[in-house]
């Protein structure tokens, strides 16, 4: 006959009940086992947590960086530009900081700002030799510009067209050509 598990373990008739107050924890003073125990389950734990919070906590900063207003490119400053006039050169460029990156974080944000393509959306303009963009944290963006200079006029059959020293055609003369050298095309 197989006794019931009140009675195996205390001696009590299985129809009673013995109630027992908790284990009381003992403190490392009374117990000097009790904090390497602990030790050993934070040693345990740490990796754990450190394996699940940095790479959370690294991706709150980074939404954080890329949502905040104070990291928005407020302030663009445009030096060199002569027969350009500034809405031309700020529509060049608003072709790169215009839209959303994976349709969420605005590219006018500080981190987002990419100057290369920026400098290559400007060099692509036919009156612009040299380009130079720069950031400056946390909001604004330097943009230098080099205009191409005409040093002849190409006559053809409907235009006459400005060319620089090393012959790249980049805009129709308005005028007659006083005192340009002229070339003309067949």
């Amino acid at each position: 006959m197989r006794l019931p598990f009140f009675q195996k373990r205390s001696g009590v008739p299985a129809g009673r009940r013995v109630y027992r107050a908790p284990r009381q924890v003992r403190s490392a003073t009374e117990n000097p086992y009790f904090n390497k125990r602990m030790q050993r389950r934070a040693v345990r734990l740490a990796p754990l947590i450190g394996m699940v919070a940095v790479p959370v906590l690294a991706a709150i900063v980074w939404v954080l960086l890329l949502t905040l207003p104070q990291f928005r490119v407020s302030g663009i400053s445009v030096e060199g530009h002569a027969r350009l006039t500034r809405q031309d050169v700020d529509a060049i460029m608003a072709q790169e900081l215009d839209g959303y990156v994976l349709g969420i974080f605005s590219r006018r944000n500080y981190f987002l700002v990419r100057t290369e393509h920026i400098r290559d959306a400007l060099l692509r303009h036919p009156d612009i030799a040299a380009a130079d963009v720069s950031k400056s944290f946390p909001d604004q963006l330097q943009v230098s510009i080099r205009e191409r200079e005409a040093a002849y006029i190409i006559l053809t059959n409907s235009a006459r067209i400005r060319a620089d020293d090393a012959g790249v055609a980049f805009g129709i003369f308005p005028g007659e050509g006083g005192g340009w050298p002229v070339v003309a095309s067949s």
